[in-house]
């Protein structure tokens, strides 16, 4: 095991994050504060985005979640999660940029509101390592009729994942976009290798994760960050690990030549989906990137940004318009909803605001919103458990380590040239229709 590395992160009235280096390509991110209730614990890895990746994540993560050695029967596991106040173990997987992510989160009690004293913290910690480094693996492999119903449920997440065509259309325009680049691989995979996935497989994988990927551990809670480490690192201790699961780093790309993509698909819905993608020609791991998130801001992220303003309320072109960041890849897409016979001047519209910003025309007023706004939602993850895990899981990927209070402090030293100047990076990439079909029974996705 490496030597352990200690780092304060921030210290913020009861609040004290802390990373500290527990073993080979192991990091605990620990978030002291006693603000919440429940405590949270959760383990994540990063591996390529790939399709293979992605279904077998997504199935690693409900299969480990339903019981361990010590509890192989799913009644016996949570009868357990229930002994520990109602506690919960659940997975699930996000992509950023390139990198898809692994995530096992628990949750419980603060000590505090456990009577009699009970370090319930340490038995979920325990229970969770059992899950993650003890599985349930009858005969070897996992069992094979909990994968083969595991399958089916991602399966249906997929289709379903076609219901949702407001997300949809974001996605298809995303794929377009970067269309032979990995980044284009859904986050879930595909049915075709779902189905192919065997229960022999699927412990392979495992034992390469548990064995060669890095681990960012995370917790939310009033708990002492040493007293943690060490229930981590006697259970990793016993793991031979020789990390090689290494990922490259996301191409953050800027589109220099060639046609705008043009892309325009039916389904049965009633509202069109347009979506404008943009390469930013910079990315979060750029020291510079604070200007595109007040870009962002000023442009469609708030009720008074210009898109809203503009767009939304005073032409009544679309029923929401707002910008969405890719941080890592570094693109941002424009989603709307509008009547498809506005198409071309919504089109329009939404590129002329963003022209604009180029030009300078930005007022006071709106600088000065955008940036109580952008401050105001850096204040507000702290408000969630979620949102702070998720805030570091993303920086992991790149080895950041800094807090929102450092980015809400590269925001109040922007200026309007740093946003014009990034405006200026931006470049667009596609433009993605998803509008009515001509026959066929219609449904509201309003």
């Amino acid at each position: 095991m490496t030597k352990r590395r200690k780092e304060d992160i921030k210290v913020q009235n009861d609040m004290q994050t802390t990373r500290l280096e527990i073993g080979d390509g192991i990091n605990l991110c620990h978030i002291r504060t006693g603000k919440f209730k429940h405590a949270s614990l959760a383990i994540s890895y990063a591996t390529k985005l790939t399709t293979e990746n992605a279904v077998m994540n997504s199935l690693l993560t409900s299969v480990l979640t339903k019981s361990c050695a010590k509890f192989p029967k799913m009644e016996d596991f949570n009868r357990e999660l229930d002994r520990l106040y109602a506690a919960s173990i659940n997975g699930s997987v996000r992509k950023y940029g390139e990198a898809h992510t692994a995530i096992i989160k628990a949750d419980t009690l603060q000590n505090k509101f456990v009577p009699d004293g009970e370090d319930v913290i340490k038995e979920l910690a325990e229970l969770l390592l059992d899950v993650l480094l003890s599985p349930s693996l009858p005969g070897g492999v996992f069992d094979k009729e909990i994968l083969e119903s595991e399958k089916t449920n991602l399966i249906d997440l997929i289709r379903a994942s076609q219901n949702d065509k407001d997300g949809y259309a974001v996605r298809r325009c995303a794929e377009i976009m970067c269309e032979n680049e990995k980044f284009s691989t859904y986050v879930h995979g595909d049915e075709e290798t779902v189905a192919e996935v065997t229960a022999e497989a699927l412990t392979e994988k495992y034992h390469e994760i548990v064995s060669g990927a890095k681990f960012e551990i995370y917790f939310v809670g009033d708990y002492d960050c040493e007293a943690l480490a060490d229930i981590l690192r006697e259970r990793f201790q016993d793991i031979r690990r020789n990390v090689s699961l290494e990922f490259p780093a996301t191409k953050v790309r800027r589109k220099t030549s060639g046609e705008v993509k043009r892309v325009n698909e039916t389904a049965p819905i009633s509202q069109a989906k347009l979506c404008i993608g943009f390469r930013l020609g910079r990315s979060l791991a750029d020291r510079n990137f604070a200007a595109v998130t007040l870009l962002k801001e000023i442009y469609g992220g708030s009720p008074t940004s210009k898109l809203f303003v503009n767009v939304r309320e005073k032409l009544s072109l679309c029923y929401y318009c707002s910008p969405a960041l890719e941080q890592i890849k570094g693109i941002m897409i424009v989603a709307s909803a509008i009547e498809e016979q506005n198409k071309e001047k919504a089109e329009e519209e939404i590129l002329l605001q963003l022209d604009k910003i180029r030009a300078g025309q930005i007022s006071d007023e709106e600088f000065k919103n955008a940036k109580d706004s952008l401050t105001n939602r850096y204040n507000e993850i702290s408000d969630s458990s979620d949102a702070m895990i998720a805030w570091y899981m993303q920086r992991s990927v790149l080895g950041f380590v800094d807090s929102p209070d450092i980015a809400s402090l590269a925001v109040s030293f922007l200026t309007k040239e740093h946003v014009i100047e990034a405006a200026k990076e931006i470049s667009l990439d596609t433009v993605y229709l998803l509008s009515g079909k001509t026959d066929g029974k219609e449904e509201s996705n309003g």
